[in-house]
């Protein structure tokens, strides 16, 4: 598409051809032949229904099917949990994309299975860390950040 250059207003009012021909050029750059894709309202309402509610989410299965990414130990109000498991294993995968972020809080180094660990912080034992898990197009890579 091309776009024609829309000046600033810089507090110059616009012309009546100016302003129907910044209506187009905005609704050139913006509308969709797609139904319930048109306006700003539409796409808000598409992309909230992605977001999942925060639901209580403890357990050790690691899941990159959010495309938002996925703050896995949080709370019915959002708040994150510590997770204290040492070991996980991977459940639902999307490649190359999403990655799932963990705040842990173990005594010792917890593991991923069926991922290779990748250079991160150190682990210490007993403090609060992220682990972020995602696959690469290649394989399923973790790794531990200092808080």
């Amino acid at each position: 598409m091309d776009q024609n250059e829309i000046r600033d207003y810089n507090g110059q009012q616009f012309s009546v051809a100016e302003g129907a021909a910044l209506v187009k050029e905005l609704n050139d750059r913006t509308k969709s032949d797609q139904t319930g894709y048109n306006n700003i309202d539409e796409l808000a309402t598409k992309v909230k229904a992605l977001k999942p509610t925060n639901t209580p989410n403890t357990g050790t299965t690691i899941n990159t099917t959010n495309p938002f990414g996925d703050w896995a130990t949080t709370d019915a109000n959002g708040d994150e949990l510590a997770n204290n498991a040492t070991s996980y294993a991977l459940g639902a995968i999307i490649v190359d994309l999403f990655c799932e972020t963990r705040l842990i809080n173990a005594a010792s180094e917890p593991t991923v299975t069926g991922a290779t660990k990748i250079k991160g912080s150190d682990f210490v034992a007993d403090t609060n860390m992220y682990m972020v898990t995602w696959n690469n197009g290649v394989r399923n890579e973790y790794h531990l950040q200092e808080i």
